[in-house]
């Protein structure tokens, strides 16, 4: 401690570590009610556009155009291209409003949801993996490896404690919510060219591709752009996903400064034992392979 300051009183320490939780917890709380938001917003666009399908038979054109229009409109805003309109449309067609207020898919991010819509075709199986992501905290990986492993098939039972019992404030479902209303973790920040660039909404985009079994996005040193940004793609069935689809997918959904310019394909990413991915490890197997 500094001579000019002032010793700190008796139950300071305990005080600070009581408002920093009450902050956690309030900050968890927000970000959970605006995620939920989003949701019915998204679930509104979806219903409208579902509704004219049904009525008018609105084309994929027609969807595609509204896509563009949205965006044009608000251009700050991110989630309105032309995938996630059809997305909006197949959750109107799969929950109520209602759902998405009361039952655990409303308390999940956005690419969590398009992971239960593309993973999933049983509407009880996806309710499942939903309470169960919501009540484990799962990140949107974590959330897909378990649907590939058939996790219900091997419990049974469905989580029986939502909405009673949720994620905490220090899992990794909200950590996830956070880097998605508030910033990615300043480790994982890319700093492209001198412009901040989020991995998180290009690892969002890039799992979306059904070839793509689990993505990890990271800065690697560049000598041009101080950092450059590079995925680390798990491919569905040991194939190869086609780079070219993965390129054209994030041009569609991203500005293209943000895409990735080079992708490394691999058979596993490091994770530790919680299934949380250990991206330090990547930059440093990339750093010592070309030292």
């Amino acid at each position: 401690m500094s001579p000019t300051e002032p010793a700190l009183p008796d139950g300071y320490a305990d005080l600070l570590e009581k408002l920093k939780s009450t902050a956690a917890a309030a900050r968890w709380h927000a970000q959970r009610v605006v995620n939920t938001e989003l949701l019915r917003l998204y679930w509104r666009l979806g219903s409208a556009v579902l509704e004219r399908q049904r009525e008018v038979g609105w084309g994929i054109r027609v969807i595609d155009r509204l896509g563009t229009d949205l965006r044009a409109a608000f251009p700050d805003m991110r989630g309105l291209s032309r995938s996630n309109i059809h997305s909006m449309r197949k959750m109107a067609d799969a929950w109520s409003e209602q759902a998405i207020v009361q039952q655990a898919v409303g308390q999940l991010p956005w690419g969590h949801v398009t992971v239960l819509l593309d993973k999933i075709s049983d509407q009880d199986e996806r309710d499942w993996y939903a309470a169960a992501a919501a009540e484990h905290g799962w990140s949107r990986d974590v959330l897909r490896q378990q649907i590939m492993n058939q996790l219900h098939r091997r419990i049974g039972a469905a989580p029986s404690n939502f909405p009673a019992q949720l994620a905490s404030v220090d899992s990794e479902l909200a950590q996830q919510l956070t880097r998605v209303y508030v910033v990615d973790r300043a480790k994982d920040m890319i700093l492209s060219g001198g412009v901040n660039i989020f991995p998180s909404e290009i690892e969002e985009v890039l799992a979306a591709h059904p070839d793509v079994v689990q993505v990890a996005v990271v800065g690697l040193p560049d000598d041009r752009w101080g950092e450059v940004v590079t995925a680390y793609v798990v491919s569905r069935g040991g194939q190869q996903a086609d780079e070219s689809e993965l390129d054209a997918l994030c041009l569609d959904r991203m500005a293209a400064y943000k895409r990735p310019r080079r992708y490394v394909f691999v058979d596993a990413l490091p994770q530790n034992s919680s299934g949380k991915l250990l991206k330090h490890e990547l930059r440093a197997a990339a750093v010592r392979s070309t030292a």
